[in-house]
């Protein structure tokens, strides 16, 4: 079989995402676009459906061990045709439990053929600390020789079932930004008016 294009499609607000799916998609040597649906105006507007012959690597962060809540729409605009997919989380450096599960899973009821799935460690959304810089360049050679293989070996893979690791049924709750927890959790909700100023203070 011949991938005649491939399209990195992500969800990456703090831009690790992105560049672990740019790498996977440079990596199959073969013409590719990128579709960013990070903002939500983006996810409302796009639609393609993915021919048989066009390869899409999906990256999406993992938060709490599943994918990030409140994007449902990420999902709608995207329909296979069995086409092969490549399925990437990118989580900070602690675990991505069910996140890759979940987004095979989702993927697939959506028409695709997850062909390879894996997972990244990217800076941490909350410190430069906690893995600082990653994807790094060893993390970006890694993703581009994932992208090379799948294309070498597209024909095995379609033809194969691949298993990834995670819980289905999922045993992980995820975070859910408008569902505070811990500390946050006995705070009154923030209302501002037109009378805010934006002047940052807490």
């Amino acid at each position: 079989m011949i991938i005649d294009r491939a399209y990195a499609v992500y969800f990456s607000p703090t831009g690790t995402t992105e560049k672990a799916a740019i790498a996977v998609a440079e990596g199959t040597g073969i013409p590719y676009e990128k579709i960013d649906l990070t903002a939500c105006h983006a996810r409302h507007d796009f639609k393609h459906t993915f021919k048989k012959n066009e390869l899409a690597i999906v990256g999406l962060p993992a938060y709490g061990g599943r994918l990030p809540k409140n994007i449902e729409n990420f999902f709608t605009g995207l329909h296979g045709s069995g086409s092969p997919v490549i399925a990437l989380v990118v989580y900070g450096n602690r675990a991505y439990e069910d996140a890759l599960i979940e987004l095979k899973v989702t993927l697939e009821e959506r028409g695709f053929n997850v062909i390879a799935g894996a997972a990244f460690i990217g800076e941490h959304t909350f410190s430069k600390k906690i893995a600082g810089g990653r994807p790094d360049a060893a993390d970006v050679t890694i993703a581009k020789n994932l992208g090379k293989k799948a294309v070498q070996n597209i024909d095995k893979l379609i033809r194969g079932t691949l298993h990834v690791k995670g819980n289905y049924p999922y045993t992980r709750q995820g975070f859910n930004s408008r569902k505070p927890f811990g500390p946050l959790a006995t705070f009154t909700n923030i209302v501002t008016t037109e009378d805010c100023t934006h002047c940052g203070k807490p």
